[in-house]
């Protein structure tokens, strides 16, 4: 039978009275995996057990020779702890004094070994952090830096803790055994199993759900949202035909760039769309070396709250302005939209808008002035 071990491994005490519960049971400890004990049916008996920390180096003979020595037989076990059962002719326990010595050394090693993993955790959310403060609109709308933030500071909270509760475990051990206490087997093990297995769900309801809900909708929205531009279908993004000459209408989707459009959902930014299309003007005569072909990158956001629609805008402008050499935008007054950024210059016109909790960003390559895009948006927004 195998018995999963819901328990911390410096939890010594609970551990050895499982143990030794189990042989009052009927069940007799035959070895240990990675996260269970392994048992097989036998009398009942007071089988004592003890745990040990043992190191694989060159004093590691020496201490296995004192354990058998001193009555206790070996039972295999994987790692640094090592389990041992009184032998029949062992009546006493002996002084444990001693083991100080080895739980010392599996402080030290607990130190080493969630240290550096807590520093690169915590690295990990400085970095996303920053990320997040460079590109908080892509923050806002791409859930997985949302999922990332949160299970990276779940895991650092949850290292920490462990961490400050096992040397503080370890070190009650040690002044136990330094005082010549005997370790407690009457400790109720149950409570702190059922505790931890507790916390383990309750980790995995949090996180699998998370994870769940961002890969899945990312994985639904590239399947189901099909790529290609749906003709004379009116869209809630702004589109060529709401701006260009009538007489363009028939070359629209007919560039040399791809065209595309996509609805996507978000956590924070409920609904999502963006839209790409090109027209070209073939009785314009063109300057040597323009291709004769107007771009339109067209996006629309909901987001959850107005609040949020007006940082996702705020982040925007920002950002494009910061990355982008060809957008420099200044906020602009209108009667039509709360939040309102132009940006224009010889080879390109945008515009970031918001009402309420609707954002607007477009960005127009053509002969149509900005306003243009102004007044199609403010049209576009009292058309939903």
């Amino acid at each position: 039978m195998k018995k999963t071990i819901w328990q911390e491994y410096w939890r010594i005490e609970e551990q050895e009275a499982l143990l030794e519960d189990m042989a009052r049971q009927g069940w007799q400890l035959t070895g240990v995996n990675y996260r269970s004990f392994i048992f097989e049916k036998s009398s009942p008996s007071d089988t004592r057990y003890r745990i040990g920390y043992i190191k694989k180096d060159e004093k590691f003979d020496e201490r296995m020779a004192e354990y058998e020595q001193e009555g206790w037989e070996y039972i295999p076990s994987k790692g640094n702890l090592r389990i041992f059962r009184a032998m029949e002719d062992n009546e006493q326990d002996k002084e444990r004094k001693y083991q100080a010595v080895e739980w010392r050394l599996l402080r030290k090693d607990l130190l080493i070994q969630e240290v550096p993993l807590i520093f690169l955790t915590f690295l990990s959310v400085a970095l996303l952090v920053y990320r997040v403060y460079q590109w908080s609109a892509e923050a806002i709308l791409v859930d997985i830096f949302l999922a990332a933030l949160i299970i990276f500071i779940l895991s650092s909270g949850a290292l920490l803790s462990r961490l400050m509760g096992a040397c503080s475990h370890v070190s009650k051990l040690i002044s136990k055994l330094e005082s010549g206490h005997s370790l407690h087997h009457g400790i109720d093990y149950r409570k702190r199993f059922s505790k931890n297995r507790a916390i383990s769900v309750g980790g995995a309801l949090v996180v699998i759900p998370i994870l769940v809900l961002v890969f899945g909708n990312l994985a639904f929205s590239y399947i189901t949202s099909s790529s290609e531009v749906p003709e004379g279908a009116e869209l809630p993004v702004l589109q060529l035909a709401d701006i260009v000459e009538e007489e363009l209408l028939p070359y629209i989707n007919q560039g040399e760039e791809e065209n595309f459009y996509r609805e996507r959902w978000g956590i924070l930014v409920p609904e999502q769309y963006s839209l790409r299309e090109s027209v070209t003007d073939p009785d314009h005569e063109w300057e040597p070396g323009n291709s004769g072909t107007s771009y339109l990158w067209s996006y629309r956001y909901t987001g959850r709250t107005e609040g949020l629609s007006g940082r996702l805008a705020q982040s925007m402008v920002e950002e494009y302005s910061r990355h982008s050499p060809l957008e420099d935008y200044e906020p602009m007054e209108s009667t039509d939209f709360d939040d309102l950024w132009v940006s224009e210059n010889h080879l390109m016109s945008a515009v970031i808008a918001r009402a309420g909790r609707e954002v607007f960003y477009v960005q127009y390559s053509g002969d149509e002035p900005v306003d243009i895009l102004v007044d199609s948006i403010a049209n576009k927004f009292m058309e939903q």
